[in-house]
């Protein structure tokens, strides 16, 4: 996994080329989101599962064609979107 942070979000890039974006910590207790584009919404996985099973992480279907809030301004800046 390649880690590239910008303006608090994080993009992962899977070993299988996929592009992720991670939100921005809020609470330390918490577990981050990683966040993928699937056609024209997103599916989120828990940023633990990610770092521990990269591609077999399991992803939840997330009705949204957005991003959450904390991350729309801020996630505009990472480029190439590789989705």
């Amino acid at each position: 996994m390649n880690d590239t942070i910008t303006d608090g979000v994080s993009a992962l890039v899977l070993a299988n080329g996929i592009m992720l974006l991670v939100e921005p910590m809020t609470n330390p207790n918490l577990d981050r989101r990683a966040f993928r584009s699937v056609g024209n919404s997103y599916e989120w996985a828990h940023l633990s599962d990610v770092q521990a099973n990269d591609v077999r992480a399991r992803f939840y279907g997330w009705a949204s064609k957005e991003l959450p809030a904390s991350m729309i301004c801020k996630a505009r800046n990472i480029k190439p979107w590789n989705f």
